[in-house]
């Protein structure tokens, strides 16, 4: 399996989907902590990323 391939198909997909709820406008706190998790594991996987190579 080539992993890199995945994870950067994974991290494209959160990114346009973040953006798409971002631009939604106003929603619940429930979603605003949801969306932080996930920019917070996108920060954290793309460290762990460059600091492979």
């Amino acid at each position: 399996m080539d992993y890199e391939k995945a994870y950067k198909i994974l991290f494209n997909a959160m990114t346009d989907a973040i953006e798409k709820i971002d631009s939604s406008g106003s929603f619940s706190p429930a979603i605003t902590e949801g969306l932080e998790i996930l920019k917070k594991a996108q920060r954290n996987t793309e460290e762990m990323y460059l600091d492979a190579d």
